[in-house]
């Protein structure tokens, strides 16, 4: 396998330096230092579609002028159409694409002869699935809207007035619609197989139709009506041409409760056509009335905020209609909240979401019930589970759940009510500490079942699996283990999963056909794709040192196209046909960038304090001279250096005051170290990787080990506070939005969640072994404001006045210890923003302060004024 993955790189490095190779005239290019007047010229590549045939592939290119641009190219002859405003559109075969911009024009264009149709407008269009129809709803001259079919020349076939939205099933061969003029409204379904056949299945109704969809085989559809007093549920069966509705809820099922719309519980029908799911809520709204005193009690399920915000929303919960029968009864209830649909829909998973609170993780664990959802009569699934969704997952079949728990994945036959545990037949670890969301113990991902529901997916460190539910012996499908390369399905279009409720989805692969995956060399940064063929297995599609993205595939070839990017290598559009050795260009963005002097990146390695070997991104100055050595910045947020061979386009509207381009061509060099954490001590962790990879940096000979800068956002402006209260080894510092007390952080209440942060410290970034009271001496330990006599640092702090997610008071608390003690800082408090800088003149603001910072401390240049103190400033004006 090394030889195989040595090969892949020597085919691939030749293909790469043939596409990126320089005419000799290019050579002879007067290059210049970028100027922030210069910014202005660089867009960002957006890959749109690619046709089914890979004859034409549509792209955007977006500018921080919002000067936005959609392209549609031909991949044989070059031709294109440009279209301003736009940013994504649809094709029709390789015959017809379609776009809408932001002033609601849509540009319909026949490919084939080269004709450009503009039609105002347009709120709404679909194509027909033989591309036969363009379907719009579009403002027609007295601003009223009307729903017209025209064919593929954009010739009007066919309109129907007052129409409103429309709703095309899965095959696209068929319409829902609804309209509404003078309070009365009309409901009806569009066939478009051959001919245009129209059908009012409900007319003159005097409540507004709403909630359009359709079934999975497309054979009924459902709707509800809506007006101040009432919602009715209505099912049409296309094949019988019978309308059933559900004007009010049975009161022995529904106790005093209405039907709702909510999006959090979308109308469903059920795969067999069989039932329809909706939501339901209480008849009268819960009030809850501000008192003279708010009233915390310590026993309660949630604390107070969470409380009154409970109290204040009427829930919408699930339930189930069934057509036939007239019957209706719930799903969830007010106790049991949390509710998700087996993959048949015949089985429904209930819980108690307040039943183990209160805890101080970020999900409460529950106990899952199941039960027969014609019956309703509830069993114990599983008890003390996770409360995280990605956990659980449902076969597409009905067959089968698949949950984690204990760090074992299990399977549980719904009909044999038996579970089995899938996973311990392996030696392989299935959790990983290194996990983003939540830093406890944590699965690797499961992806997906098999097509026929015998079979699921699972992923570990590297690799993909097959595991099957009779027990056979599971595959290893990849080799990524042995290379140290991570393979993971890649996020196509095509894989579309299936809604649950409650967040829950349950995606399908079919592995009888060719599937992408996605792969990264977890040491050297290289990314790329391969093809997991049914019978020849892994195929390598193209993998090189570059960051290579967002692919797309023709849906009727054998072709992809995707983005290819460097630090040094604006993104370019490839084309590639499985079984072509070469690769074609379709557009190479920023041809500007060869007039200016322009960084590279490296990846290196270094040793943390326990020797374990880490990864670190280095971007090189722009025009970098081996003779000199330079000021080194670091940017640091746990694990970065997967940003590599990311094209950064320079900008002065970071929302974060961080941009690589803008510090690169300013002289400096830049580095993104990963951070790996001991428990119970991230903030000293993140000082021995920190160190580690600086030093790295200077024993290169190429930065200046006395011009050295350090700067983070939230949680990494956390971890740049820490590290300057126990290393001497920097010249400045930059900290946004960070916590400075950890103590304080631990007892605050997180306003836009309403809960209190215990849980951040305890089971999520902060890893500290147990509560406060368990160990107070690791909290001490790592609370930089505990800490701040030992800083040396001059830092530079900024804050958003309205964060609610980092109260500002963390930033203020570290500017007051360092006032105290009579160190050098500057606080910035940014009125009207968040946790990030959203207006452009706060984001110009805090990229010119920090820059104006760092060359001061770093390259010794003359001090803007607000870098001065008052008081030398009067020792100016009086000398």
């Amino acid at each position: 396998m090394k030889q195989y993955i040595k090969l892949v790189y020597r085919f691939f490095t030749v293909l790469i330096l043939g596409l990126v190779t320089c005419p000799a005239s290019g050579q002879d290019l007067i290059q210049r230092h970028l100027d922030t007047n210069d910014y202005k010229l660089w867009s960002k590549l957006t890959t749109d579609k690619i046709s089914d045939k890979a004859g034409w592939i549509s792209y955007a290119l977006r500018y921080e002028s919002h000067l936005d641009t959609l392209f549609v190219k031909s991949t044989l002859t070059g031709q294109q159409y440009a279209f301003a405003g736009s940013l994504e559109g649809k094709f029709s075969s390789e015959e017809l694409f379609a776009c809408l911009d932001n002033k609601q024009n849509l540009q319909l264009v026949n490919l084939n002869k080269r004709k450009v149709t503009s039609i105002s407008g347009v709120k709404q269009y679909e194509f027909s699935s033989d591309g036969s129809f363009l379907i719009t709803i579009e403002f027609n001259l007295n601003k009223s809207m009307i729903l017209v079919i025209r064919d593929k020349n954009g010739r009007k076939l066919q309109g129907i007035e007052n129409a409103n939205v429309f709703e095309m099933n899965n095959s696209r061969n068929a319409l829902l619609y609804s309209l509404g003029k003078n309070s009365y409204y009309e409901a009806g379904v569009i066939n478009l197989k051959q001919n245009i056949i129209k059908r009012k299945i409900l007319d003159n109704s005097v409540a507004e139709i709403k909630s359009l969809t359709w079934s999975k085989d497309g054979n009924t559809a459902a709707f509800h009506t809506e007006n101040s007093t009432n919602i009715c549920l209505y099912f049409y069966d296309c094949r019988s041409q019978r309308l059933s509705s559900l004007k009010a809820l049975p009161q022995a099922f529904f106790n005093n409760k209405i039907i709702t719309a909510d999006s959090s519980i979308p109308l469903k029908i059920a795969d067999d056509n069989s039932s329809v799911f909706f939501a339901y809520k209480n008849a009268v709204q819960n009030s809850f009335q501000n008192p003279v005193a708010e009233i915390w009690k310590n026993d309660d399920k949630y604390i107070y905020p969470n409380l009154a915000l409970i109290q204040n929303y009427n829930k919408p919960l699930l339930a189930v209609w069934y057509p036939k029968s007239k019957l209706a009864h719930p799903l969830s209830t007010e106790k049991y909240s949390w509710a998700a649909l087996t993959g048949n829909q015949k089985y429904a998973v209930v819980a108690d979401m307040l039943q183990h609170e209160p805890q101080y993780d970020l999900f409460a664990p529950l106990d899952y019930y199941i039960m027969e959802v014609s019956k309703g009569e509830k069993e114990l699934l599983v008890s003390n589970q996770t409360g995280y969704n990605q956990y659980m997952h449902f076969s597409s079949n009905g067959n089968y759940i698949c949950y984690y728990k204990d760090d074992i994945w299990y399977l549980y036959d719904i009909k044999k009510k038996k579970h089995t545990s899938l996973t311990p037949k392996t030696s392989f670890s299935w959790n990983s500490l290194e996990d983003p969301v939540n830093r406890k113990k944590k699965s690797f991902e499961f992806f997906a079942w098999s097509f026929n529901g015998r079979s699921l997916l699972l992923y570990d460190k590297y690799d993909i699996w097959l595991f099957f539910t009779d027990g056979k012996q599971p595959l290893r499908l990849t080799n990524g283990k042995e290379n140290l390369i991570r393979y993971r399905f890649a996020p196509l279009r095509q894989n579309k999963s299936k809604f649950n409720y409650s967040t829950t989805k349950s995606l399908v692969i079919n592995l009888k056909e060719k599937n992408i995956l996605e792969a990264y060399d977890t040491k050297k940064g290289s990314s790329g794709y391969f093809i997991l063929h049914p019978e020849k297995g892994l195929q390598p599609l193209l993998f090189a040192d570059a960051r290579i993205s967002n692919i797309r595939k023709a849906a009727n070839r054998d072709s992809y196209c995707f983005e290819f990017e460097r630090f040094d290598k604006s993104a370019s559009l490839l084309l590639k046909s499985e079984n072509a050795p070469e690769t074609k260009t379709v557009i190479q963005t920023n041809a500007q960038q060869k007039n200016f002097y322009w960084g590279h990146s490296e990846m290196i390695h270094f040793e943390n304090a326990q020797k374990d070997t880490l990864n670190a991104a280095l971007f090189y100055p722009a025009n970098y001279n081996p003779q000199f050595k330079y000021p080194l910045i670091v940017y640091i947020y746990e694990k970065l250096s997967y940003k590599l061979h990311n094209y950064v386009i320079p900008s002065i509207h970071s929302t974060q005051g961080f941009n690589i381009t803008h510090l690169t061509s300013k002289g400096y060099f830049v580095l993104l170290p990963d951070i790996y954490y001991e428990k119970g001590d991230t903030g000293i962790s993140a000082v021995q990787c920190v160190e580690g990879a600086v030093k790295n940096v200077i024993e290169k000979g190429i930065a200046d080990p006395s011009k050295v800068g350090i700067m983070g956002h939230s949680f990494g402006a956390y971890e740049t506070n820490i590290i300057i209260t126990k290393s001497s080894m920097f010249a400045a510092a930059v900290s946004g939005a960070g916590v400075s007390d950890n103590i304080r952080g631990y007892f605050t209440v997180n306003s836009e969640f309403n809960n209190a942060e215990i849980w951040r410290f305890e089971n999520q970034q902060y890893r500290m072994n147990g509560s406060f009271y368990e160990d107070k001496e690791s909290y001490l330990r790592n609370s930089p404001v505990f800490n701040a006599d030992k800083v040396n640092t001059p830092i530079l702090i900024w804050t958003g006045k309205n964060d609610n997610n980092v109260k500002p008071e963390q930033s203020t608390a570290f500017f007051l210890a360092l006032r105290r003690l009579n160190k050098k800082s500057i606080m910035l408090q940014y009125p009207n923003e968040g946790h990030t800088l959203l207006s452009l003149n706060a984001q110009e603001d805090l990229n010119s302060k920090v820059m104006e910072w760092f060359d001061y401390y770093l390259k010794g240049e003359y001090p803007k004024e607000w870098l001065t103190s008052s008081s030398e400033k009067k020792s100016n004006l009086n000398p």
